[in-house]
């Protein structure tokens, strides 16, 4: 992979593949990747914690960027992400405590990814 010519659509790939790595690491299970809640949007990941749900945002950028990946989140992007959520919880028959997280890749040159980790983003 080249970090400098390949599309945003292979770089945010990969930060989801570093993104679930990492979570899998805190101990985290991944339950659902990209899952779709039909013209609604989309969920990147969907994990268990403990006894807790979360619903994961990942956003990557190339370090260099003039953004930080956590700042592509919108008050916008938060509210689909809670409608996505909630629909993956009646659609699985789920009950039980959520939370939403986003988490920010940044990658290197060498495709090393450091993590930005921001837990409970709001209800």
């Amino acid at each position: 992979m080249n970090i400098t010519t390949d599309s945003p659509r292979k770089i945010g790939k990969v930060g989801e593949d570093a993104a679930a790595d990492f979570l899998e690491s805190q101990g985290h299970v991944i339950l659902a990747r990209n899952w779709r809640s039909g013209r609604n949007g989309e969920l990147d990941l969907v994990t268990k914690d403990g006894n807790t749900t979360v619903f994961v945002e990942v956003k990557t950028r190339r370090r260099g960027s003039h953004f930080l990946p956590v700042e592509a989140v919108t008050e916008d992007k938060l509210a689909k992400m809670r409608r996505v959520g909630l629909s993956w919880a009646y659609r699985e028959g789920w009950q039980g405590d959520y939370r939403f997280d986003i988490i920010g890749v940044l990658l290197d040159q060498s495709n090393t990814p450091a993590f930005d980790w921001l837990k409970d983003v709001g209800q």
